[in-house]
């Protein structure tokens, strides 16, 4: 891994300026002194370089974390999603995801394109027209065009759901 090999460096080069240092005031010579201040900043400057690596990878593995994190919501939220809908065949043949009676409540009676739907898309099927108990609708998102027939119930007007 990345962050762990930088940030094993970097303590390395820190250990290594600090021994030079300790060093250095064992010498009385001049040019000694000069030598090994000069590696002194040298490691330092090498510690401080590994350091900032290790930031740096650090960084990036926080920020893949948090897209992952956000994906991951994502499908969570397409689940509960796609849970509340089940695929239904009309009479025609054509095929659209309608909303489960059990999750219906208050939200008005709709149908989804099954193409979209299988993407991980929430697309409304839109009705072109009306006519012989039967309805064209098409799907926005996607351009397809549908030819539904449905079954009306007796006792409400709202067409009723075979699963």
């Amino acid at each position: 891994m990345v962050g762990i090999t930088e940030a094993s460096a970097a303590v390395s080069g820190i250990k290594a300026a600090y021994d030079m240092a300790r060093g250095v005031t064992k010498l009385t010579d001049d040019v000694n002194v000069k030598l090994a201040t000069s590696d002194l900043i040298q490691a330092l400057l090498d510690a401080q370089q590994h350091a900032v690596s290790a930031q740096q990878a650090q960084m990036e593995l926080l920020q893949k974390i948090g897209e992952l994190e956000a994906k991951l919501a994502t499908v969570d939220d397409w689940k509960v999603t796609k849970a509340r809908y089940v695929l239904h065949q009309f009479p025609a043949g054509a095929q659209a995801y309608v909303l489960r009676e059990a999750h219906s409540g208050d939200e008005p009676y709709h149908r989804l394109c099954a193409n979209c739907f299988e993407k991980g898309e929430k697309s409304i099927l839109q009705t072109i027209n009306k006519a012989n108990g039967g309805e064209r609708v098409e799907c926005q998102r996607c351009d397809s065009k549908l030819t539904l027939v449905e079954f009306v119930h007796p006792r409400v007007n709202i067409p009723s759901t075979r699963y």
